[in-house]
C-alpha cells in the first residue's frame, strides 16, 4: 500500500509538471490569463500617433477610431495603427481641428477648410480655415470657421449662414438642439444663441471652449477659466466649477453619456461626475497621470463602452480598457 501510494503521488506530480507540454491532460490545466483592466498610452514616442496634441477623436460605423491632430490623422482599425499625414489631395490633411461621422462618412475641419472621406477625399469648402463641426438634428451638418463664418451643409452643397460673431475671433463650437436652438461659442468670450431666427449674445467673461447637453435638456458650456455655465431653456441658471467640485475652472471638453454622467476634461485631469440630479448624492471621480494618462491636460474624451475609454491629451492618448 505504501509503495502504491508513493507511485501514485509521483505519477500525479509528473502529470502536473508535464501535462501541458505532452498533451496528457485537458488544455484547461493551462488557462488563459484572466482579462485585466489596463491603461495604455499612445503617442509619437511609441509610434502610434502622427502628432501628440489631440484635437478630436471619433469612432465610425466599422468601429475604426479616427484621431485628429495638428499634423494629420491617426487611425486605429482594431488591429493596427495607420497614419495619414500631409497629402496631395484637394485639401491637405494638416492641422485637423475637428472630426465628425455623418451618414457613414468622415467629415473634417482643417486649416484649409472642410473635407469628406468616403472612398476618397473630397472638398466641401476651401476659402476659410475650418474650426468646428456639429450635426443638425433634422439632417445636415454645421461647420464654423476660424474667421467666425458659419455654413450649413445638406450633403450636396454648403450654404453660408449669417451670424453675429466677430470675424476677428474663431468659433470654437457650434451646437443645435432638437428644438432648433443654435449655439455658437467664440474666442472673444461671447456665446451666441439663435432662437426662432433671432440672434442674441452673452458675454461669459471667459472663452467658451466646449458644449454638451444632458438627457434633461440642460446645456452646459465649458470655459477657459470660469468653469461651466448651465443653461435651461436657453437661459443661464448657474455655474459649476472648482467651488462645486470640479478639478479646474479651465474646461477643455464636456460629454454627457447615456447614464447622465458628465465627463469633464480639464487642464488638471479628467472628472467623471454622476448624481448631478441629486445634489446630496453627487459622486466625483478623478483620473490623471497617476492612473495612466500621459498628461493632466485632457482635451478630448471618447467613451466606447463601460470598459473602453479613449482620453486625448496634449501629450497623446490614454486608453482604459479590458485586455
Amino acid at each position: 500500500m505504501k509503495k502504491y501510494t508513493i507511485n501514485l503521488f509521483l505519477a500525479s506530480t509528473l502529470i502536473l509538471v508535464l501535462g501541458c507540454e505532452t498533451g496528457n491532460i485537458e488544455p484547461k490545466c493551462c488557462p488563459e490569463p484572466a482579462p485585466q483592466l489596463v491603461w495604455e498610452t499612445y503617442s509619437t514616442a511609441t509610434g502610434e500617433l502622427v502628432d501628440n496634441p489631440i484635437n478630436a477623436i471619433v469612432q465610425d460605423a466599422d468601429a475604426n477610431i479616427w484621431i485628429g491632430t495638428p499634423n494629420g490623422l491617426s487611425l486605429w482599425d482594431g488591429q493596427e495603427w495607420n497614419q495619414v499625414k500631409r497629402s496631395y489631395h484637394l485639401l491637405p490633411l494638416i492641422r485637423i481641428e475637428d472630426l465628425i461621422i455623418w451618414e457613414d462618412s468622415l467629415y473634417l475641419a482643417n486649416q484649409y477648410g472642410f473635407a469628406i472621406w468616403r472612398t476618397n477625399w473630397d472638398g466641401i469648402y476651401g476659402p476659410d480655415s475650418g474650426k468646428a463641426l456639429a450635426l443638425d438634428p433634422d439632417g445636415g451638418l454645421w461647420a464654423a470657421s476660424q474667421n467666425a463664418r458659419l455654413w450649413h451643409y445638406n450633403g450636396e452643397r454648403a450654404q453660408e449662414v449669417d451670424n453675429p460673431a466677430d470675424p476677428q475671433y474663431a468659433i470654437n463650437f457650434v451646437f443645435e438642439e432638437a428644438n432648433g436652438r443654435l449655439w455658437l461659442g467664440a474666442e472673444d468670450g461671447q456665446v451666441h444663441i439663435r432662437e426662432a431666427g433671432i440672434w442674441r449674445s452673452e458675454d461669459l467673461g471667459a472663452v467658451p471652449s466646449a458644449i454638451s447637453q444632458n438627457p434633461n435638456g440642460q446645456i452646459w458650456i465649458g470655459t477657459q477659466g470660469a468653469g461651466a455655465f448651465i443653461y435651461q431653456n436657453g437661459q443661464q441658471r448657474e455655474q459649476f466649477g472648482q467651488n462645486e467640485g470640479a478639478l479646474s475652472n479651465t474646461i477643455n471638453c464636456l460629454l454627457f453619456d447615456e447614464r447622465n454622467r458628465l465627463w469633464m476634461g480639464t487642464d488638471r485631469g479628467l472628472n467623471v461626475i454622476s448624481g448631478l440630479d441629486t445634489p446630496d448624492d453627487v459622486l466625483i471621480n478623478i483620473y490623471d497621470i497617476s492612473d495612466g494618462l500621459p498628461s493632466n491636460n485632457v482635451r478630448q474624451v471618447l467613451i466606447i463602452s463601460e470598459t473602453d475609454w479613449w482620453i486625448g491629451t496634449d501629450r497623446g492618448i490614454g486608453r482604459r480598457y479590458i485586455k
